[in-house]
């Protein structure tokens, strides 16, 4: 119950988290969920040295991520986004992937929660760096979405560089944080649901709110901002 609890408190009214659960033994030490939205299931990697912490803490990530699989983006934005471009499509579709920073944010829980406090050394380690190098990596990222948006990158070519911002928890986790922690300290959590539900609100709610902290964690540029509309 404070798995979903901790994940329903960052996911639209109504939203739905049922999934069947798998304990796995395997050699790598990650879980994962699978077939969201129609019948997600959480791959759980047994490890029987992790506290009840860093247990509640993964499960309501993952949580997380099928209660935003099944609810976000709407129907409104869908329609939408079927109407743009194939470079507009996939550079929303890879905007989904800062879903696993409002994981982290969800699953911590919250503004006032340790994001990856009980995490293995090698996870806080490489949080660490990223939070560290955050000007860095929202350049690396914007660099990607402008090749995708000016159609230097196919759907293909996007998903192969897309993965290298995935490792232990590279920009997808760590800039999705900053951008989902910036919007919630500003405009307050409601505000940060509706930029999950309509992706479009995302990149101009964040500068907008990055602009009225001090001091101000990284801009996009407006180059980028300008190419989502």
């Amino acid at each position: 119950r404070e798995c979903q609890a901790r994940a329903l408190a960052y996911l639209p009214k109504g939203a739905d988290i049922t999934a069947k659960v798998y304990i796995l033994i395997k050699p790598l030490k990650n879980s994962f969920v699978w077939g969201i939205p129609d019948d997600p299931a959480i791959m759980l990697y047994l490890d029987p040295a992790k506290s009840k912490e860093a247990f509640t803490n993964t499960v309501a990530h993952e949580m997380h991520h099928i209660g935003y699989g099944r609810s976000c983006p709407s129907k409104a934005f869908k329609d939408w986004l079927e109407k743009q471009s194939e470079a507009r499509k996939t550079a929303y579709l890879w905007l989904g992937a800062f879903g696993e920073g409002f994981a982290v944010l969800a699953a911590a829980p919250g503004l006032n929660g340790s994001p990856e406090g009980t995490a293995a050394a090698d996870v806080q380690a490489d949080w660490a760096h990223g939070m560290a190098n955050q000007p860095e990596q929202f350049r690396d990222v914007e660099t990607f979405f402008l090749q995708v948006l000016d159609g230097k990158l196919d759907s293909s070519q996007a998903a192969e560089k897309a993965r290298d911002f995935y490792g232990i928890v590279g920009p997808w986790y760590t800039v999705g944080y900053t951008m989902a922690t910036t919007i919630e300290k500003v405009y307050g959590r409601t505000k940060l649901i509706a930029c999950y539900q309509d992706p479009r609100l995302l990149i101009p709610t964040y500068q907008a709110a990055a602009t009225r902290l001090t001091p101000s964690p990284p801009l996009w540029s407006h180059e980028f901002v300008d190419g989502l509309k």
